[in-house]
């Protein structure tokens, strides 16, 4: 192999890994992975032995996924009337949010009916939204539940809003509280080390920190960001520090030093061999404890490569290692190259391997310099490679993420030291009160650092834009950088600054859609309607007016994406109040009722009949008493019965109707591109 390929071999192979992944998403079936080892058979032939390799790693991450993709599932959900299934599942973890939790599940069981038996089936990784904090559930519980999938080709509320790459290699459902109960506890191996984990995430609740400093060091240190309140990780981001809440390596590598204090008695008995395999094993248990994250992965695997080069008396490159890292993650996890943590992690770690041998090489022999170019260097390159792919998922970018984050970077690293001996000596029964002083102390002057640095209304520049294609040119940009740092030739120079600017053209050249927009969202526990005239946006919503204030900043972080899309900074709400409300729309009514139709109230002749939670009367008289030649919208805020029964009346009735429930958001609009 010839260079530049033979300083990194495993590149081409992680790239034609990724690329089998991808192909596996075509719905051409088993087809594609057919073709791709007939063409690895026919470059054997021809003696192509590299390529005939390359050939195959694309057939292994093609077939890897397509043995991951539940499409047997999709089959079932496709040929089922309902969509209703009883299933036996276990959690693996939970996200709480404002209107209820995320469940990332893995099923065992599942009935096609909920009257039938439970059937085991081949295990499967899905999503399951339940819109309540009760029943208490943990990560390990085993539940049985009643369960709603969604369609999974549906689209989003709001276009613009999806990921770069969406969440299609899991189904979705959704579950009532009262639909659902745990049966019982996982005994594997991974839940037990989460149990140890919360046991010693209340050790650091007993003793004598704050509760700003508790919670952050049980994110920081073992991974449970549980208790991080939004306001608190919407202040780290604007800071350009959301990393330092995500266990990293970072992290991990403060954890190794910590863990080689520990085996140092084998390092000064001479047996380094043996030190190194203790703390591959601490690593990886370290990894299981704290929920076997994406990124801690990466860096244990890659720490693992690194001791391993020791224990053989090896030289070791760390990109090899960075992408040996991604190709086993691939490997028993393909799902993971559409996760956003995969992607800022790797690309930060392959920025930072790039470009800040680069930098270093401006230092000449001046130690102070080299060490300042060294701070500096270090989270300007892992900016470089994460920024693009940050504004497009995210739309905001803080200007002032140098100044936090050099201070902020040796602060966290004390902290997890001086917090990894607190919980240490908590463990063994002791309160060092000087300790958690120092430690709170520390937390104080985080909290002023991320205080500084984004209080100044232009430290950080929101509401941004990029598309898919630019993203993809900025990119490139560190690829090129670090190409003009190892070989000093013009052309990569060229290249930067052509891949820079091209980035800018295409974001300034990419159309704004104008015109009239109007969607009526899936929310569970509201019905909220949005419309759009060019750039001015207005939520209606049946909330409570106390309520509105939170609703429409919750509504303006989740579609940010589809505002800064349409050069729009603000969304503007307003309550629906009435029973019966009428909505003018581009010559077009919606008959908005949120409880029993008076009887005084006449025919209308409106176009939709937006049903409510609210509303218990008879479905049938109220589309004969309002406009018997409308379309009937059941919002997805309906008790789940009352929408059943609703749903299934109308259709019998031949009326026309829109389930928000089952067939995803309504929308409505008359729009042109400029």
């Amino acid at each position: 192999m010839k260079p530049p390929f033979s300083f990194v071999p495993l590149l081409p192979v992680f790239v034609v890994l990724a690329a089998g992944v991808l192909l596996a998403l075509l719905p051409f079936g088993i087809y594609i992975g057919c073709a791709i080892l007939l063409i690895a058979g026919i470059l054997f032939l021809f003696r192509q032995t590299v390529l005939s390799t390359l050939a195959l790693t694309m057939a292994l991450g093609w077939t890897v996924m397509f043995i991951s993709l539940p499409r047997y599932v999709d089959e079932i959900v496709s040929t089922s009337s309902t969509r209703q299934f009883r299933i036996v599942a276990t959690v693996n973890n939970l996200v709480e949010t404002q209107s209820g939790r995320r469940l990332n599940i893995t099923v065992d069981k599942l009935a096609t009916d909920t009257a039938n038996s439970l059937e085991s089936i081949r295990r499967f990784d899905m999503i399951l939204y339940v819109s309540s904090l009760f029943p208490e559930i943990t990560p390990g519980d085993i539940i049985s539940c009643k369960s709603l999938f969604f369609d999974r080709n549906r689209p989003a509320d709001l276009p613009d809003t999806e990921d770069l790459f969406r969440e299609i290699t899991r189904p979705a459902a959704f579950s009532d509280e009262a639909d659902i109960t745990v049966i019982g506890q996982s005994r594997s191996l991974r839940f037990r080390l989460l149990g140890v984990r919360d046991w010693l995430v209340d050790r650091l609740y007993t003793g004598s920190l704050s509760p700003s400093t508790s919670d952050l060091l049980a994110a920081v240190l073992l991974g449970d960001s549980a208790m991080i309140d939004t306001s608190r990780r919407e202040s780290f981001s604007a800071s350009g520090l959301a990393h330092l809440l995500a266990l990293s390596g970072a992290h991990v590598a403060v954890i190794v030093m910590i863990l080689s204090v520990i085996i140092l008695p084998l390092r000064l008995l001479r047996r380094g061999a043996t030190s190194y395999f203790v703390l591959i094993i601490l690593l990886w248990i370290y990894a299981l404890m704290t929920g076997f994250s994406v990124s801690v992965v990466r860096a244990v695997i890659m720490a693992t490569f690194v001791a391993g080069a020791y224990i053989l008396n090896r030289r070791q490159s760390s990109l090899n290692s960075l992408f040996a890292a991604a190709i086993l993650i691939l490997i028993f996890n393909p799902s993971a190259l559409f996760e956003i943590s995969f992607q800022l992690s790797f690309l930060a770690v392959a920025s930072i391997l790039l470009l800040l041998h680069g930098f270093m090489s401006f230092t000449g022999r001046n130690h102070i310099v080299t060490v300042i170019i060294k701070y500096v260097g270090l989270p300007v390159s892992a900016m470089a490679g994460t920024w693009a792919l940050s504004i497009y998922y995210f739309g905001t970018f803080p200007l002032l993420f140098l100044v936090s984050s050099i201070p902020a970077s040796l602060i966290m690293t004390v902290m997890l030291m001086l917090g990894s001996a607190y919980l240490f000596l908590m463990v063994l029964g002791v309160n060092f009160t000087l300790l958690a002083w120092l430690l709170n102390l520390l937390d104080r002057l985080l909290t002023w650092i991320i205080d500084i640095t984004t209080v100044p209304s232009w430290s950080v520049v929101d509401n941004i834009y990029l598309p898919p294609v630019a993203v993809f040119l900025f990119l490139l940009v560190p690829i090129a950088l670090a190409g003009f740092f190892w070989r000093r030739r013009l052309v990569w120079a060229i290249a930067t600054i052509a891949l820079i600017l091209s980035g800018i053209a295409v974001t300034r050249l990419s159309t704004i859609p104008t015109g009239l927009e109007l969607y009526i969202t899936s929310e569970k526990n509201q019905t909220n309607i949005i419309t759009r005239h060019d750039n001015q946006i207005q939520l209606l919503t049946t909330a409570r007016p106390n309520q509105l204030p939170s609703l429409v900043k919750e509504c303006s972080r989740k579609y940010k994406k589809y505002m800064s899309r349409r050069r729009c900074s603000q969304l503007v709400g307003g309550s629906i109040n009435t029973s019966h409300s009428i909505l003018r729309w581009n010559d077009i009514s919606i008959a908005i009722v949120t409880d029993n139709l008076p009887s005084s109230v006449t025919a209308t002749n409106v176009d939709y009949i937006l049903v409510c939670r609210g509303f218990r009367g008879d479905i049938l008289s109220l589309v004969e008493e309002l406009s018997p030649n409308a379309t009937v919208i059941l919002s997805n805020d309906l008790n789940r019965r009352r929408h059943d029964r609703y749903l299934q009346e109308l259709t019998v009735a031949s009326v026309p109707v829109h389930s928000i429930r089952c067939d995803g958001s309504f929308t409505l609009t008359t729009q042109m591109n400029i």
